[in-house]
C-alpha cells in the first residue's frame, strides 16, 4: 500500500511525495473534499501542474465547490469536470485524509492517495504539518524548477485563504509566500483580492439564525459557545470565536464544527486535535481537522457536542483549572 509518514515537516516529506504521486497509474484523477475550498482546489491546480511538468494525465474532478473557490477557477478559467467515473482508477485526493469528507464514495478506484495538512484521516497519504496544503503543494512545484504563473498566483490564493488573511501563518509559511508571489509577479494586495469574497445571503441568514439558538457554557474564564446551523456551520463558528469565545461548537445534520481560539491553545495547551481525537474513540466517530479548527462526522450531533464538553471539562480540570461549569 502507498504510505508517507504520518506527519512531518513539508521539507523531509516534499520528496516522498514526489515519487509516491509519480507512481500512481494515469489518468490520475484529482479530488478535493466536499465543498472544496480555496485551498483545496488551488493545491489540486498546482497538483496537476506538477504531473503535466512530468507527461501524465491527470483529471481535476470537482463534483462539490464552495463559493470562493468556485469564482477562484472561473477567475483563472480552470478546467474542471464535475461529473466522472473513477472506477479502476488511481485517485489523488486533496486536502483531506478522511473518507467521511469525500463528495463521493471511492470503494471502486483502483488506488486511493492522500495530500493532505490534517490530521485524524484514515486514507493512506503524506500529511504535511503546515497551515494550508497549498503551502507543501508550492514546495513540491519549486522542488522541481516548474515555471507556472498560474499556478503559483492560485497556491498564492490558497496560503492566504487557509491562513486567515495569514493570521495562522507560521514563519516558514511567510517564507514560501513570498516565492510564490514572486514566481506569480503578484503582491499581497493582489492576493487579498482575489480570495475576498461577500458571504452569500444564505450564508448571513444561517449565522444570524445561529445567533438567536446559541449556548453560552462558562468553564471558569473560558466560554465555550454551542449552536445549531443547518448549513454554513464552520463560517457561524468562527463568527462566535470573533464575538468573543474561546471554543466554538457548531451541530449540522450529521457533523460537528468546531473553531477555538489561538489565545485559548496557547494559555491551555489544549487544541481541538485533542479534543475530537479523545470523543471521536469514544463515540465511534471520524474526525478531521487542525488545533484549531476541525470537524467530526456524527450521527447524533447534539449527542456529539454534549461528549465534547465533558471532555473539555475533563482536560482542563486534568491542567489543574478549577471551576464550576455554568450553562446560560
Amino acid at each position: 500500500m502507498l504510505s508517507c509518514s504520518r506527519w512531518a515537516t513539508v521539507h523531509p516529506l516534499v520528496g516522498e511525495l514526489r515519487q509516491r504521486i509519480l507512481s500512481l497509474r494515469p489518468p490520475i484523477f484529482i479530488v478535493p473534499h466536499v465543498n472544496a475550498d480555496v485551498d483545496a482546489v488551488a493545491s489540486a491546480v498546482g497538483l496537476q501542474s506538477f504531473l503535466d511538468r512530468h507527461g501524465v494525465e491527470s483529471v481535476l474532478f470537482f463534483p462539490s465547490l464552495s463559493a470562493p473557490a468556485a469564482k477562484l477557477l472561473r477567475d483563472f478559467a480552470v478546467d474542471y469536470t464535475t461529473n466522472a467515473d473513477v472506477s479502476d482508477k488511481d485517485v489523488l485526493v486533496v486536502d483531506t485524509s478522511s473518507s467521511s469528507m469525500l463528495p463521493m464514495d471511492l470503494s471502486a478506484a483502483r488506488r486511493v492517495f492522500a495530500v493532505d495538512h490534517h490530521r485524524g484521516g484514515d486514507l493512506n497519504g503524506c500529511i504535511f504539518d503546515t497551515p494550508s496544503l497549498s503551502e507543501a503543494v508550492a514546495e513540491l512545484l519549486m522542488m522541481d524548477g516548474i515555471r507556472d504563473r498560474r499556478a503559483y498566483a492560485l497556491l498564492a490564493a490558497g496560503v492566504y485563504a487557509d491562513t486567515a488573511g495569514l493570521v495562522a501563518a507560521q514563519p516558514s509559511t511567510l517564507v514560501t509566500l513570498g516565492r510564490l508571489l514572486e514566481l506569480a509577479g503578484m503582491g499581497v494586495g493582489d492576493v487579498a483580492r482575489l480570495v475576498s469574497h461577500r458571504p452569500s445571503v444564505s450564508e448571513r441568514i444561517a449565522r444570524l439564525k445561529a445567533l438567536r439558538k446559541m449556548e453560552i457554557h462558562r468553564f471558569g474564564e473560558f466560554i465555550v459557545v454551542t449552536a445549531r446551523s443547518g448549513a454554513y456551520e464552520g463560517s457561524v463558528a468562527w463568527l462566535f470565536v470573533l464575538a468573543g469565545a474561546d471554543v466554538a461548537l457548531v451541530a449540522g445534520e450529521n457533523r460537528v464544527i468546531a473553531r477555538m481560539s489561538d489565545e485559548f491553545m496557547i494559555r491551555t495547551g489544549i487544541d481541538l486535535t485533542d479534543l475530537f481525537s479523545a470523543v471521536s474513540v469514544k463515540i465511534g466517530a471520524s474526525w478531521g481537522g487542525h488545533p484549531g479548527a476541525a470537524g467530526m462526522h456524527v450521527a447524533d450531533p447534539i449527542a456529539a457536542i454534549s461528549a465534547v464538553l465533558s471532555e473539555l471539562e475533563k482536560l482542563l480540570q486534568g491542567k489543574g483549572y478549577r471551576f464550576v461549569r455554568k450553562s446560560y
